[in-house]
């Protein structure tokens, strides 16, 4: 309770809409969704899909009609990053999972990378932006 109090204190004090980004792995979805979050920013790799009821919050808070900045492109490491099509597919997969129809899809997620930027090259930066960007346009072209 206090939790939930004292960060709605924190969304209401904004006067503005709140995105809500969590880093962990069991992130409180609900708390945000209770809390007045518009949107949950979450890094989609931190969602454990073999856990029973690890999608259930994220549907919920879907269902209750809340945004959702989907962290679908990692952005540490050497590798290449990926496509704009394995990466909209991916976003498009998690929602049918969820049991959602796609043609919401593109007004309520938003595609992200999976983390800041801060600590990347300025060129892996720019690559990982473009494919979210390019990602986003197939979500909305599908």
């Amino acid at each position: 309770m206090v939790a939930r109090s004292a960060l709605t204190d924190v969304v209401t004090a904004g006067g503005a809409p709140a995105v809500l980004h969590c880093c962990a792995a069991d992130a409180p979805l609900g708390l945000f969704r209770d809390a007045g979050a518009v949107a949950l920013a979450i890094d989609l790799d931190l969602i454990d899909v073999r856990r029973a009821g690890a999608l259930d919050a994220l549907g919920e808070a879907l269902d209750a009609g809340l945004g959702l900045f989907a962290g679908a492109v990692a952005v540490g490491g050497d590798g290449p990053v990926p496509t704009s099509a394995s990466v909209a597919d991916r976003v498009k997969d998690l929602w049918r999972t969820l049991g959602f129809a796609t043609n919401d899809l593109a007004e309520q997620v938003v595609i992200t990378p999976a983390c800041g930027l801060a600590t990347v090259s300025d060129e892996r930066a720019r690559a990982v932006t473009t494919v979210c960007r390019e990602a986003g346009k197939r979500l909305a072209d599908s």
